[in-house]
């Protein structure tokens, strides 16, 4: 799959619940956010996305969120020459501890990851979707009534057959309205 088709693939679901959002009890929300991405196994460069999210109004809430990542350059052991995508759908709950801006998350996803080597002898050829599991910290500023910044921080580990662990620092510019409570 390629970018076009998961960039198209993270548009509709976000959109979808952002159908959905206004008919549930509590406030939504929509976000692009831009980041960098560390990788175990590759080059860290930027990644970006979007996510979308429904507050409960109890203490917490959903979030889903979609993320590309793609780098060119040095990863598993060789010095250049590999090539990485990474598209991330994500599937978060998220805790409001004390009522302020702070946020707490965690959940499951699915990650298309197609990594490849043009380096002679080299054997890395991965093109496959793999489970993927994350959790982070957040912290909504507020920027008047309906917008905002979210800096956040988010780790995830993947069923890829090893024990990979990669970061994300983002910086989310948002949207928020209320759903009719």
């Amino acid at each position: 799959m390629r970018n076009g088709m998961r960039i198209g693939v993270g548009l509709a679901t976000l959109f979808a619940l952002g159908a959905v959002a206004p008919a549930l009890a509590g406030d939504g929300r929509i976000e692009a956010f831009a980041g960098y991405y560390v990788a175990e196994e590759l080059e860290e460069d930027i990644s970006y996305g979007l996510r979308g999210g429904w507050d409960s109004g109890r203490g917490w809430g959903l979030m889903l969120s979609y993320e590309q990542f793609e780098t060119d350059g040095k990863g598993y052991g060789e010095p250049s020459g590999v090539e990485g995508e990474l598209a991330h759908l994500e599937l978060s709950y998220v805790a409001y501890p004390g009522g302020s801006g702070f946020e707490l998350f965690s959940g499951i996803g699915g990650t298309i990851v197609d990594v490849d080597t043009g380096v002679p002898g080299a054997i890395v050829d991965l093109d496959k979707t793999v489970f993927s599991i994350h959790a982070g910290v957040a912290y909504r500023f507020e920027l008047g009534d309906a917008f905002y910044l979210r800096p956040e921080l988010r780790a995830r580990a993947y069923d890829a057959g090893d024990e990979t662990l990669d970061f994300t620092g983002s910086v989310a510019f948002g949207f928020r309205w209320n759903g009719g409570q």
